[in-house]
């Protein structure tokens, strides 16, 4: 599900950085520079470039597995 806009700039006199992000397809975000783009949009002032072509791993961790406590 995309998002109406992922990202937006409303202080357009400085630039929001939101490079190498997912942006929910691997062509990127939609914006008037990346017309290609089929992920979430961003706003003008949105830095995007380079961006992530394929969704982020989820991180491994290692070492002990932590189960929840269950109270009785």
């Amino acid at each position: 599900m995309l998002n109406q806009i992922a990202v937006e700039n409303l202080q357009t006199s400085s630039i929001v950085n939101a490079e190498n992000n997912w942006w929910g397809d691997p062509s990127g975000p939609y914006h008037a520079t990346n017309l290609t783009g089929r992920g979430n949009p961003v706003s003008n002032a949105v830095d995007f470039q380079p961006f992530l072509t394929t969704p982020p791993m989820p991180p491994i961790i290692q070492g002990r597995a932590f189960l929840p406590m269950v109270q009785k």
